[in-house]
């Protein structure tokens, strides 16, 4: 009889133990499964297909730099990405970026009651001017560099969703992330210098931000997650990050 009792209370404790861990997990998962969702798949563009719209999700904007990068630190530590940007003297805290605008309302139907300054913002990708460039070839090359861009953004979103949804384990988000990388770099490695001073200048402009995108990625891959700053986290400020960094190159050849 004293047996068949201490294992109902061994059986009790067990069960008590499993439910608080996954009480614990829930809690910590909790923010970054509402800002993510599980119908995603990635859509290629071709080389002529340049302009789109995405949908960013701010979480809250303040009046100040230093209010929002407080704000966005906090929101790092739950899993969410925190990106400040500047946009009409107003500084949002953009938690993630989707590629469609129902998933961006979806979230934003699941967050407003806790944040209610909560709203999207779309974030538009405007149309390359090569124009000025005579070879076709040379052209396309650059064209198919901004395809590139916008599917290692889906791929990094992709594996941020795995990795919320404990799809991925952080060792398989990782090396998936190492696989983006060194396509890209197969992509800048291949981009032409071109045979004409405008060909040229385009070259190194596109060249210097896909190396800048290739930084964030390697910061990523070596990224080690802190109770303040998660690996979930990280990889959305990543693809976060190389959105805008597709906005400033669009821009700066559009300058040339």
């Amino acid at each position: 009889m004293k047996n068949l009792k201490t294992s109902r209370n061994r059986f009790f404790f067990f069960i008590l133990t499993v439910l608080c861990v996954g009480v614990s997990v829930f809690i910590s998962q909790f923010f970054a499964n509402v800002i993510s969702t599980s119908s995603f798949s990635i859509s290629n563009i071709s080389a002529t297909e340049i302009s789109y719209t995405l949908y960013s999700l701010s979480a809250k904007n303040f009046l100040t730099k230093t209010q929002a990068t407080e704000f966005a630190n906090d929101l790092r530590s739950k899993n969410s990405g925190g990106y400040v940007y500047e946009l009409n003297n107003k500084y949002y805290v953009i938690c993630s970026i989707y590629e469609h605008e129902n998933d961006a309302k979806s979230v934003l139907d699941n967050i407003i009651n806790n944040l209610p300054s909560a709203e999207i913002i779309p974030i538009t990708i405007e149309n390359v001017n090569l124009s000025t460039l005579s070879n076709q070839n040379i052209k396309k090359s650059f064209l198919n560099v901004f395809s590139k861009i916008k599917q290692t953004y889906l791929e990094l979103y992709d594996i941020s969703v795995s990795l919320d949804t404990s799809i991925y384990s952080e060792t398989k988000a990782l090396l998936e992330s190492s696989k983006i990388l060194e396509e890209l770099q197969s992509t800048l490695d291949s981009i032409p210098t071109g045979s004409s001073a405008s060909e040229g200048a385009y070259s190194i402009i596109i060249k210097t931000k896909l190396k800048n995108i290739n930084s964030y990625l390697n910061d990523l891959i070596n990224f080690s997650s802190s109770e303040n700053y998660t690996l979930s986290a990280k990889i959305k400020d990543t693809y976060i990050n190389i959105v805008f960094e597709n906005i400033n190159l669009v821009e700066a050849l559009n300058e040339k």
